[in-house]
């Protein structure tokens, strides 16, 4: 393996390269400058792949990509051994203590192995955090800015992943008041976006016509009422009632006795006209 990165190192210094993309003439595109004289642009195949260190794996990736399939078409099987050779300092070191006595991992092992090793990211957690990411109390331009940049990490290893996906994903991250308005149209992020931001500023609008409406308006505090308390009786005394006082019998002369009396004065011959 040594041998063979040797080799193509050695291959690479003498300009050397692998077979381009387009077939047949190479010709380099001419261009004018301001003052009309016109000008060659660089050729496709004089454009190098960037060296790696350590320092922001997930964009070296990215361009590596992009050079396997815009500068040169490779076997998937010689992408690690092509991007080995542009590892420096710590990076190229590590790449060693990978592949001593082991066999030469492919792309996508290689790629999940630089991720955890330079960017300390487990590439599942990533999925993982795409899934669940939600705008909560961050503005939609804040949601997009983080959701883009997981998305760029997925596309490392989900390129395979469609454009739908991407988008519900995003939709269901909106906040429930903006969601609404977007969930049913769009097709493409773009217009994902464009509906959510378009929501969000309804939404504001509404919230500070409210806010605006409900200063004018004097606001009453509610009226409390004080339930009365009911009133402690010891259980161990006993209520005392008086009775009521007997009425007063009216003074009046007894009628049998009087008719006693006229009896004895007739027989007595008394006089009765007193009566």
């Amino acid at each position: 393996m040594e041998q063979m990165i040797k080799n193509s190192r050695e291959q690479s210094s003498l300009g050397d390269k692998p077979v381009a993309v387009h077939e047949g003439s190479h010709s380099t595109p001419v261009d004018s400058d301001s003052s009309g004289t016109p000008s060659r642009l660089p050729s496709l195949s004089n454009i190098e792949l960037p060296r790696f260190n350590w320092d922001e794996p997930g964009g070296w990736i990215r361009k590596c990509q992009w050079y396997f399939q815009v500068v040169y078409t490779i076997p998937e099987d010689q992408g690690v051994s092509l991007a080995s050779i542009y590892l420096d300092g710590r990076a190229e070191l590590w790449f060693q203590r990978l592949i001593k006595g082991k066999e030469l991992p492919n792309w996508q092992q290689f790629i999940e192995a630089v991720y955890e090793r330079f960017e300390g990211v487990d590439p599942s957690a990533i999925l993982g955090e795409f899934n669940t990411l939600q705008q909560g109390k961050h503005t939609v331009d804040q949601y997009f800015e983080h959701y883009e940049e997981l998305k760029s990490h997925m596309m490392i290893f989900h390129s395979d992943f469609s454009e739908g996906y991407f988008v519900t994903c995003f939709i269901n991250g909106l906040r429930s008041d903006i969601k609404g308005a977007v969930i049913l149209r769009p097709n493409r992020l773009h217009q994902a976006l464009a509906l959510a931001k378009n929501q969000e500023q309804t939404v504001g609008a509404i919230l500070q016509l409210v806010n605006s409406n409900s200063k004018t308006w004097p606001i009453h505090s509610p009226k409390h009422y004080t339930t009365p308390k009911p009133s402690r009786i010891n259980p161990t005394t006993t209520k005392t009632y008086r009775p009521l006082p007997k009425p007063i019998p009216k003074k009046h002369t007894p009628i049998r006795k009087i008719l006693n009396l006229k009896v004895f004065r007739q027989t007595e011959g008394l006089n009765t006209r007193s009566f």
